[in-house]
């Protein structure tokens, strides 16, 4: 189960390749069968730049001490290598900061 905690405005991410994405991030919180809270996450929705109002091509999660998550219900992508590139451009973006 998933409870959204709030949700925050476009940011820009450029890749090596200098492929621009914006993304929103919000917190969830992940739930277990009897409603006690086991995680909470920071989503990233990702939207190419030439359609940064459309819906996000992609999910990214990140747990509060840093580290990527894979959603077990997430469908497998071929694209792992932008998935990778995305978050090490959101890794280091965030070590800047």
């Amino acid at each position: 189960m998933q409870k959204i905690l709030d949700d925050n405005q476009l940011e820009e991410v450029i890749l090596s390749n200098n492929t621009r994405f914006f993304y929103s991030t919000r917190s969830m919180e992940l739930t277990n069968a009897i409603g006690a809270i086991v995680a909470v996450l920071k989503e990233y929705n990702f939207m190419p730049a030439e359609n940064q109002h459309g819906e996000p091509i992609c999910k990214l999660y990140k747990t509060e001490e840093g580290n990527w998550y894979d959603m077990p219900a997430a469908p497998v992508t071929r694209a792992s290598l932008i998935l990778w590139q995305l978050k090490s451009a959101i890794d280091q973006k965030e070590a800047n900061l």
